[in-house]
């Protein structure tokens, strides 16, 4: 499955992003994800991360699952451009809707980068299409 959204981040800016993993339907987990974010500049982060479903908002009539709270933990395994050097963990947290394949995702993590040695908190926010 391809998942792709823009957000807002404290140090990454405007962003857009593309998500790839697999969807398991049986437990509504994801597996094998991968990511990378792209800032307005042509900077780029990207990562690897699972997911869970955290709670159920709403089911269909035949007891299905549609809107699902979901958790990734997420690794930032590096970047380009000024994120080159970046190693970083953190959860992407969202609610989505398995039907019409959209959601509302955050993210909060840290990212260090071995160059300069200094910690960087990065919270974004963007809608998955």
């Amino acid at each position: 499955m391809e998942v792709t959204g823009t957000g807002q981040a404290s140090h990454l800016g405007r962003y857009s992003i593309v998500r790839q993993h697999c969807f398991n339907l049986a437990t509504f987990g994801i597996e094998e994800g991968y990511f990378e974010q792209t800032a307005a500049n042509g900077d780029k982060l990207w990562g690897t991360y699972t997911g869970y479903t955290e709670a159920v908002l709403e089911f269909a009539p035949d007891g299905r699952p549609v809107v699902i709270v979901i958790a990734s933990p997420t690794q930032i395994t590096g970047g380009a451009g000024r994120f080159a050097n970046v190693q970083g963990t953190g959860t992407m947290r969202g609610v989505f809707n398995v039907v019409t394949k959209t959601g509302t995702f955050t993210f909060d993590g840290q990212m260090t980068c071995q160059a300069s040695g200094g910690a960087v908190r990065q919270a974004g926010r963007g809608p998955a299409r």
